[in-house]
């Protein structure tokens, strides 16, 4: 599998490699043992998923009437 190839699948597919059908995963792990490139890729889209489910980030409380009342220009 080429580098290409593997971050298509990694875009298409998602970065859990054992929801892959086979042959493209074993060509995959193939690739993995191989190539720094399509492990930082791997890495990187485990990244980004853990972000897209991490739960969200809450602002302390009063921020947003700060941040208006800045932009205002007012003062408490």
């Amino acid at each position: 599998m080429s580098q290409e190839a593997f971050q298509d699948h990694l875009d298409r597919l998602g970065c859990d490699l054992a929801s892959w059908p086979p042959p493209a995963r074993d060509a995959a792990r193939a690739l993995l043992a191989t190539s720094l490139e399509a492990r930082h890729a791997l890495e990187g889209a485990e990244t980004l998923a853990r972000a897209l489910t991490a739960p969200p980030v809450e602002a302390p409380a009063g921020l947003k009437d700060r941040i208006i009342d800045k932009a205002l220009g007012k003062t408490r």
